[in-house]
């Protein structure tokens, strides 16, 4: 496996970035995976052609806002992460995609500050797959609004998104989730899931999922659930002898793992794991 360490800044020189037309393009490569440091507003053009990659993006603590307009042709799979976590002011991030390909996104938001997260992904050639998994702890007053909207344009495309998040102290997380199978776009399969953990009283949470079916031939379904966690699990694990801290702490970390089970670099893994320790030890 490759690795590529790119500081996208007003200053980034390499060959695959065009300055003018702020486009990043990534052609005939495999295996490869790029670390996008992101340390100021940003509005760029991803396009991913003919290659199987994945784009770890970082966001750092200054930055407030950032467009992404990516293309993914048909014989490419991208695999695109990013991690929120040292962020010192809110955040808006808006996401444009034309999946053409195989697409995967993936999230981690573990900031204290206020995240809007925008995701417009458009399913544009037949069995085109998309595929979305977000993580989110929100703590103290933050407030992280989520919407992701699976547009199936084309025939025999899947799309699944799985959004899960903890919510603590008084914190507000709202996850909007928008399938839209339009018409003609038959045999395309779409499945949304989300949840939400309080863990106090004082925070607040939301899911609403939606479908917007325009076809006849299709498979859609959606589920979501708010709550506390569940005591059941937690009867049993303290029956083996664990504190009540310990098993929940266990319970909410075990949240995460959907998302950790995709990653495959072993020591951006082993990174976000003592985060995310650090973040479930530090609010009892």
């Amino acid at each position: 496996m490759i690795s590529r360490i790119i500081d996208l800044s007003p200053s980034l020189v390499c060959e695959e970035f065009d300055k003018n037309t702020n486009t990043f393009t990534i052609k005939n490569v495999n295996d490869t995976t790029y670390y996008f440091n992101i340390f100021e507003n940003i509005d760029i053009t991803i396009n991913v052609i003919n290659s199987k990659v994945t784009i770890i993006k970082n966001y750092q603590k200054d930055v407030i806002k950032c467009h992404i307009k990516i293309t993914i042709d048909e014989n490419s799979y991208l695999n695109r992460c990013s991690f929120i976590v040292s962020n010192s002011n809110s955040l808006s991030i808006n996401r444009d995609v034309d999946n053409f390909g195989e697409y995967q996104s993936m999230q981690i938001d573990l900031s204290n500050t206020n995240v809007d997260s925008i995701e417009n992904i458009n399913l544009l050639k037949e069995n085109a797959t998309t595929n979305v998994i977000d993580g989110i702890y929100a703590v103290l007053k933050s407030a992280k609004k989520y919407q992701t909207n699976l547009n199936h344009f084309a025939a025999l495309c899947t799309s699944k998104a799985k959004i899960y998040a903890i919510n603590n102290d008084e914190a507000h997380v709202s996850i909007y989730t928008d399938a839209y199978i339009k018409n003609k776009a038959s045999g395309s399969k779409t499945n949304q899931e989300g949840r939400i953990i309080n863990l106090s009283s004082s925070c607040f949470g939301i899911v609403l999922p939606n479908l917007h079916i325009d076809e006849n031939d299709v498979e859609a379904s959606h589920s979501c659930s708010v709550g506390s966690i569940n005591q059941d699990h937690m009867y049993y694990l303290q029956s083996r002898g664990l504190s009540a801290l310990e098993a929940r702490n266990i319970l909410i970390r075990g949240y995460f793992n959907p998302i950790l089970e995709n990653i495959s670099d072993e020591n951006l893994l082993d990174e976000i794991n003592k985060v995310l320790d650090k973040r479930i030890v530090n609010y009892d």
